[in-house]
């Protein structure tokens, strides 16, 4: 099976300092093939962004997939990469107290190499796991606004890291009235300039729920536990 992908993104930020038009152009063609319980993909992304200069990223993509136990367990593998623009709305959604002027930048996820399961225990539990090791540059990291009078507010520095994330979910499921969800994530950062990964939590656990009540009324519910992380302290002066 022959198939592409394609995407566009635009972007006009705007900050004390002035306005940043931006754009992202994303095609990305590939190849399916399926052989009994075997699967594979094959293809590449190409990436052409575009501010005050342009500049064009290719990556290969490909994954295989296993399915070892019929409806029950499957295995996956693969590679992949992409880019993408910083944005207002990516930071806030991660920190609310971020400062009205950061330098904004694209960030490359140079080589992502990956691999998993999807599991059914039974008609009402799904564990699934995954692991996956990846090689940015310019990857953002909150620190302290030390331009602010108060310091409560964070900008955003970058630096080349590598990342090892391993994780985990058990899905409990009744009918399709009641789905629970626990998601858990352990991260690893090795920085290329900074000592350590500012404000970036070595583990993070997520507890999800979602109740259907006669189909009119969704109840929703969600907790998020993140583990330890170190900051950078501003040096006064």
């Amino acid at each position: 099976v022959l198939g592409i992908t394609a995407g566009y993104s635009f972007l006009n930020q705007q900050d004390s300092l002035g306005h940043v038009n931006s754009s992202l152009f994303l095609i990305n063609p590939f190849i399916k093939a399926q052989v009994n319980e075997y699967s594979f993909m094959v293809g590449f992304k190409f990436n052409v962004a575009s501010d005050s200069l342009t500049q064009s990223r290719l990556y290969p993509v490909a994954e295989a997939r296993l399915e070892l136990i019929p409806d029950a367990l499957k295995l996956y593998a693969g590679i992949s990469g992409g880019m993408e623009r910083t944005s207002l709305q990516n930071f806030t959604e991660q920190n609310l107290y971020i400062s009205s002027v950061v330098p904004w930048n694209y960030v490359f996820d140079k080589f992502r190499i990956y691999g998993g399961f999807q599991s059914n225990i039974n008609r009402s539990f799904n564990f699934n796991g995954s692991i996956s090791s990846s090689s940015y540059n310019n990857y953002p990291l909150f620190v302290t606004d030390t331009s602010s009078y108060l310091l409560n507010s964070f900008t955003i520095l970058y630096d080349d890291i590598n990342t090892v994330k391993l994780k985990g979910e058990l899905e409990f499921v009744k009918s399709a009235r009641l789905r629970l969800a626990l998601n858990g994530a352990y991260n690893y950062y090795k920085t290329g300039k900074q000592e350590y990964a500012w404000y970036k939590p070595a583990y993070e656990l997520e507890f999800t729920g979602r109740y259907d009540i006669q189909q009119k009324i969704v109840l929703t519910a969600k907790a998020i536990i993140n583990g330890p992380v170190w900051a950078l302290v501003p040096v006064p002066g």
